[in-house]
């Protein structure tokens, strides 16, 4: 299993059977609860003009019904 330790500036330390190890990223962007957090799509739809919801951000559900919905949209564009 590997946990996250820390959110840095240059991304995510994760510790598991091998060590600690620096992912790095711009942006991070945890999704834990069970209610639907649509404020990031409101952040982001100044500077992004297309976008699409799916998964937990519609209503929460399982992995799955978030793939199927990508899939889905991924067809139609």
């Amino acid at each position: 299993a590997t946990t996250a330790r820390e959110v840095t500036e240059s991304g995510v330390l994760v510790e598991n059977g091998n060590g600690q190890q620096l992912i790095p990223a711009a942006s991070v962007v945890i999704a834990a609860g069970m209610t639907c957090a649509d404020d990031l799509t409101d952040a982001i739809t100044c500077s992004v003009p297309e976008h699409y919801m799916i998964g937990d951000c519609v209503t929460p559900n399982r992995v799955r019904y978030a793939v199927e919905q990508g899939f889905l949209l991924g067809l139609e564009l």
